[in-house]
């Protein structure tokens, strides 16, 4: 989405009603998936692996064995830019318009902006819809478009808990 420095609506106003475009009903994995919005472009990750241990029996008096302590690791992983854009044909013919009739119709292109963000934001929606489903498949997201070409982020999902659904996902008359 271009910013437009001189246009009807501000950058932190486009921001806030981008953030509030309901997520189509038929995106049902977006929909059922919580989502978090962070502030920067990372995010962090933390592990721990948990053991089995039990207790040790021991004598009277006798030395109390020290158990080990579980492995934990940490780490951040940043996140891929997700996006889409319009040309500007629309917004230049309004600005045309908007010349033309001596500035008095700012309502026209505040409209056309808060409409584009609008199917901009669903665009990007129908991407993560996707991207879950991979995920949800194989437990693999992977990645072959503008230029991320056999980009794979695995999620670690052991083999015994990959489950092939009597349904696709992608089956939205299911």
């Amino acid at each position: 989405m271009a910013l437009v420095f001189d246009a009807p609506v501000s950058n932190e106003a486009l921001t806030t009603f981008v953030r509030n475009v309901p997520v189509d009903s038929e995106l049902r994995l977006l929909n059922q998936v919580p989502s978090r919005t962070v502030a920067r472009g990372e995010i962090s990750l933390a592990e721990v692996f948990r053991r089995n241990r039990t207790a040790r029996y021991r004598s009277f008096d006798g030395r109390i064995h020290v158990s080990a302590r579980d492995d934990a690791t940490t780490g951040a992983v940043k996140l891929l830019p997700l996006s889409s854009s319009l040309s500007m044909g629309e917004y230049e013919r309004l600005q045309l318009e908007f010349a033309r009739t001596g500035g008095t119709n700012t309502a026209a292109l505040a409209d056309a902006i808060y409409d584009d963000a609008t199917q901009l934001t669903r665009e990007v929606h129908a991407r993560l819809e996707q991207a879950l489903g991979d995920v949800l498949t194989d437990g693999v997201l992977t990645l072959n478009e503008n230029g991320l070409v056999g980009v794979e982020l695995d999620f670690g999902v052991p083999v015994n808990q990959k489950v092939i659904a009597a349904t696709v996902w992608s089956n939205v008359a299911a």
